[in-house]
């Protein structure tokens, strides 16, 4: 076997071991030699790039690859056909078989199909083949452990799913070990083995990966191998090196097996990497231990700054960034890189825009997270399933299926109101739907019913991707994407364009990967559904630069892809930069170590992990040539955060640099960093009550320029909110409420309430969206329409005196209700088990209340004479007049619940009024009527008095509608003293003992405890104090009161417990602009004792 040389190049970061590479790259191709050139698979571009600078020329005789890609390209050399298997490809295949093996699972069968479960299974198999195990191997493991045991029972699962989705794969693809198998093999017969090679860093370490390293030795002429490693003895920071180290070791193993003695190389760059002194000073020291402190100063060259929060931790970065700039350093000289890109990319990219400084992310979206992938996943759902309604109301707003934001807006308002759900999707909405609803039905069904039949007549994996496919197809989804990205194009957002692009090919990318890997397996439309979530949810959608000169944003792992004069890290918090590793993967260290020792490959340990993450920390800030930048979020509370150990040494080893915050003063260099200070500065001003000159400065400098002058003319509503604006006057208001004010009793209750609340609803006409369930709101209907129809029959029947049995009564309420149950809400109370226990429920309180009502007739002599009776226009009783000042009227309308009469032998006529409370609790309280929130039976008092009626009131109660005592069983006379306790009476009435015991007696009415036993006086004096309150609250609505001023009872409870505007109305009680309006606390005898003399006034 010929075997050439093998040259180590060591180096520590900034030495100069690629600029060294790439020399002997350039002199070998000027002797005529051919190069194969070795890097990680992101940086294989900029590599290309940088050796064709070194050359001055093409790349000719030069061939940049990554292991895998070099793998690839040996494996179709010689003709191997078999697909690679991607990551995503393999997440998918685990997926099928974990829904496959689902059954024999024993530690995770109730986890198995959680978000995340094939992503822990594949990384622990990728580890594990990489390791040299087996699935056999790990079987026996589980075995010797024993399946009963934690360890042998996860053993066990594993090796189910890594043996049953190796094995499929196998069939007719290869993964990237098998590959790097495989190109240990085939390069010792491949023109590509026969080049000089040059290796200038990893991305994976494999037991294969160092068969391939060793096919290389044992092919090419000489092969030399960059390790970021420092030999020396005196090196005082091993631990940065610990990662590679590992990697010499094993490759002077490779060497000595070869009977192999290589050499090494340290360069010698007479250009270092650091212009800074004191970058250099923490290239070495920075990490070491014991470290030296700096002699000089940084002057500028490191910086570290501490956040209050992660606006402030960005806006810092962009002001860095933008004095760069101005200091005259290119886009692309700047490194923006981030511990967390998922919470520092957003915020950054916003402050960048603001400073209209360009910038090109690395980081990459979700392939799931676009609207094409929520299409097709939805049909999918929707047509493979049984049309559920949350399915179907996705789909209907992807904006791809062909309907507008209007129509799928009425549709889904239509589809939740009348519970549509299932196959009435099928079918015509029917007469009443809107026709939005019906045409977006239409429209959405039409190519869903077709992908349904076509996913039934397809048994197979294939069948159903054809049926998919043809889906997008039939809703032109390829044609619509192709004309976003042109929309976007012609706006200028070209990496947006790019991106709507790359989403249909990596759609079909993964419906080619489920035909290839599934092919004709038979496979239920729910697997497939499942099979193809994991597909889109591992795959990413990124894009390339859109301009040479653009500020680089992004991952830690991306800085080492070009030479970089500032970098910006941000995030550098202590346990975050580095990241450190938990143990708490598909198995622990300890676990790993117990697989070790049975002689089962030793797979990488958590320590080993965050070897790597010490040392591409280290490769980080080492990185820059002129200026280092770390910040991290102090934070508050929980999320209090410290800065990395490398900050605190920085600070230690620096006599000029110290951890900066954004509470100190800093200068405004920019307008966005002056509109920042004039904010901070404003904020103080507004606490201390006074504004400061810098204040000033800093307002005057804006006002010059016209997009912060707009601002400028914000901020005192920033400053001062309120949520109580200014009455709207009464012009606005008659043009909002109409030309003759009008409304019902529960308007102005609703006024007093909350003003806005009142605005919302009866002036805006805004109401909530009806949704297919039963509110509390709903069931209080129910009994109110329940009671309605029992009063009506009574009075009917000639019973409204109570002389019905029991028996009859139950009769008639069996009558009644089954027809109200199927009628009301559309039929929600008949649609499930729950609900039908619901409806259950109000049965029975309907049943007990109205066991009372008769009860209570009996007692007395009152019988019903008006159920749901209506004062106002053309009703039975008139409108109840307010008068206003200025002239102006009011017009009040409401809807008696029960009035019962009574007439005594000289012909006077006494009536009462009743409303039903679905609350138990309600009871007559002075308080409320002060604050006008329980105005109506008063009210109802006044109404009938109002229409000149010979009629004398006698009370005004209260009934609440509870399920209380429906056992009929036992002695009538006991039945009945149960349930007059439980349903007695709560309100007014005269203390008029005659009058109280024609009402019914002492088991019936309020007593004087529980209840008011008023004068004629103090009756007449609590109807008028309720209309001059009505009034009151007339004229503010007359004057346009709208403000935000809820009411918040002595209880506290407020009326934004169950408002349906307290998320447009802006009230926030934690605002010093927000106040509750506080209930009243009056007695009782203050009360009557104000109203009565108020009535003798009169």
């Amino acid at each position: 076997m010929r075997m050439g040389r093998v040259s180590i190049l060591t180096g520590r970061s900034g030495s100069g071991k690629s600029r060294y590479l790439r020399s002997i790259a350039a002199e070998l191709i000027k002797k005529g030699e051919r190069v194969l050139y070795i890097v990680p698979e992101q940086f294989t571009f900029e590599t290309e790039r940088a050796l064709a600078e070194a050359m001055g020329c093409g790349l000719w005789d030069a061939d940049v690859f990554s292991f895998t890609s070099l793998a690839r390209r040996v494996l179709n050399e010689f003709g191997e056909r078999r697909t690679l298997m991607s990551e995503q490809g393999r997440l998918m295949v685990i997926r099928k078989c974990a829904d496959e093996l689902a059954p024999k699972l024993i530690s995770f069968g109730r986890v198995y199909h959680r978000g995340g479960f094939t992503g822990e299974c594949a990384r622990f198999f990728i580890e594990a083949k990489r390791a040299g195990i087996e699935a056999d191997a790990l079987m026996d493991a589980a075995n010797e452990k024993g399946t009963d045991t934690p360890l042998g029972a996860k053993l066990h699962d594993l090796a189910l799913l890594y043996g049953a989705s190796e094995a499929y794969m196998a069939r007719t693809s290869l993964d990237a070990e098998e590959s790097l198998r495989l190109l240990s093999e085939l390069l010792p017969k491949s023109e590509l083995g026969s080049r000089h090679v040059i290796i200038d860093g990893f991305d994976m370490i494999s037991k294969r990966l160092y068969g391939a390293i060793a096919a290389l030795i044992d092919a090419a002429p000489h092969v030399t191998v960059a390790l970021r490693i420092d030999l020396s003895p005196e090196c005082r920071d091993k631990a940065v090196f610990s990662a590679d180290r590992r990697i010499l070791n094993k490759i002077l193993s490779i060497c000595e097996e070869r009977g192999i003695t290589p050499d090494f190389i340290t360069p010698d760059d007479e250009q270092p990497r650091h212009a800074s002194a004191a970058l250099r000073h923490l290239e070495r020291e920075g990490f070491a231990f014991p470290y030296n402190r700096f002699d000089g100063e940084a002057n500028g060259a490191i910086e570290l700054f501490a956040a209050t929060d992660v606006k402030a931790e960005v806006t810092a970065a962009a002001e860095k960034a933008q004095r760069l700039i101005d200091e005259g350093y290119r886009y692309r000289d700047i490194a923006i890189i981030a511990s967390d890109t998922d919470k520092y990319l957003e915020p950054m990219m916003r402050a960048l825009r603001e400073r209209h400084i360009p910038f090109f992310t690395d980081a990459k979206r979700k392939l799931a997270s676009y609207a094409a992938s929520e299409v097709t996943l939805f049909a999918l759902r929707a047509a493979g399933g049984s049309y559920l309604r949350e399915d179907m109301l996705a789909l209907v707003k992807t904006g791809l299926c062909g309907v507008n934001a209007e129509q799928a807006e009425i549709f889904e308002n239509y589809a939740l109101a009348r519970g549509i759900r299932g196959s009435a999707f099928k079918s015509p909405f029917g007469e009443g739907a809107p026709a939005a609803a019906e045409e977006a039905r239409g429209i959405v069904m039409g190519p869903l019913e077709k992908l349904s039949e076509a996913l039934k007549d397809a048994p197979t994996a294939a069948g159903k991707v054809r049926a998919l496919y043809q889906y997008t197809v039939d809703i032109s989804l390829r044609e619509q994407l192709t004309a976003e990205a042109e929309r976007l194009k012609a706006r200028g957002r070209l990496e947006r364009a790019d991106e709507t692009a790359q989403v249909y090919n990596l759609l079909i990318t993964v419906m080619e990967q489920m035909h290839a890997i599934l092919g004709d397996a038979k496979i239920s439309n729910r697997k497939f559904t499942s099979v193809y979530k994991e597909g889109i949810d591992a795959y990413e959608v990124g894009v390339i630069p859109s301009a040479a000169d653009q500020l680089l944003l992004g991952s830690l792992g991306r800085s080492k892809a070009r030479s970089i004069r500032a970098l910006i890290i941000l995030g550098a918090a202590n346990g975050h930069f580095p990241a450190v590793y938990g143990d708490d993967g598909m198995i622990d260290d300890e676990e790993r170590a117990s697989l070790a020792q049975m002689g089962l490959g030793e797979m990488p340990s958590t320590a080993q992990l965050n070897d790597k993450e010490f040392g591409d920390a280290y490769g980080a800030v080492t990185k820059p040539t002129d200026k280092l930048w770390l910040s991290y979020t102090m934070g508050s509370g929980s999320d209090t955060a410290t800065p990395c150990e490398l900050m605190d040494r920085i600070a230690d080893m620096f006599g000029d640099v110290s951890i900066k915050t954004d509470i100190e003063e800093e200068s405004a260099s920019t307008a966005p960093s002056a509109y920042s200070a004039l904010i901070k500065h404003l904020r103080t001003s507004v606490e201390n009550g006074h504004i400061d000159a810098r204040a000033g400065e800093l307002y005057a400098a804006l006002h010059k320029d016209s997009e912060y002058a707009r601002k400028l003319a914000s901020l005192p509503s920033a400053l001062f909110p309120s949520v109580s604006a200014e009455p709207l006057g009464e012009d606005a208001a008659h043009r909002l409420y109409g030309a003759r004010l009008s409304g019902g009793i529960t308007s102005i209750e609703k006024f007093n309430g909350c003003p806005f609340k009142h605005f919302a609803s009866v002036g805006l006409k805004l109401t909530p969206r009806k949704e297919y369930r039963e509110r509390k709101a709903d069931e209080g209907l129910f009994c109110h329409e329940a009671m309605s129809l029992l009063t009506k029959e009574l009075i009917a029947m000639g019973k409204g005196d109570g002389s019905i049995t029991n028996d009859q009564l139950e009769t008639l309420l069996d009558s009644i209700l089954p027809k109200l149950i199927a009628q009301h809400n559309n039929g929600v109370l008949m649609d499930t088990a729950r609900s039908r226990a619901a409806a259950a429920r109000l049965i029975r309180r309907v049943k007990a209340t109205a066991y009372a009502v008769v009860e209570q007739l009996r007692r007395g002599e009152f019988s019903i004479s008006g159920t749901e009776t209506e004062f106002g226009i053309g009703k039975r009783y008139p409108e109840l007049i307010l008068e206003l000042p200025g002239g102006g009227r009011y017009i009040l309308s409401g809807r008696i619940d029960r009035i019962d009469s009574y007439t005594s032998d000289s012909g006077e006529r006494f009536v009462r009024v009743i409303d039903y409370k679905s609350k138990s609790g309600s009871a007559f309280d002075c308080a409320d009527i002060a604050d006008g929130k329980r105005l109506q039976l008063p009210l109802y008092i006044a109404a009938i008095e109002a229409a000149g009626a010979a009629e004398r009131a006698a009370g005004m109660y209260y009934l609440p509608v509870s399920e209380g005592i429906i056992n009929s069983s036992g002695k009538e006379d006991d039945f009945g003293a149960r349930i007059l306790k439980e349903f007695r009476l709560r309100g007014a009435c005269l203390n008029d003992a005659k009058l109280i015991e024609l009402g019914g007696g002492e088991d019936v009415q309020p007593t004087a405890r529980s209840g008011w036993r008023l004068s004629e006086e103090q009756l007449k004096g609590t109807v008028n104090f309720a209309v001059d309150r009505a009034r009151q609250t007339a004229c503010k609505i007359a004057k346009g009161h709208a403000e935000a001023y809820p009411l918040m009872s002595k209880e506290n409870k407020t009326e934004c417990e169950w408002c349906d505007y307290n998320s447009v109305c802006g009230f926030d009680a934690t605002l010093p602009c927000c106040k509750y309006r506080r209930a009243s606390i009056i007695k009782k005898d203050d009360f009557l004792e104000e109203v009565s003399h108020a009535q003798l006034d009169r």
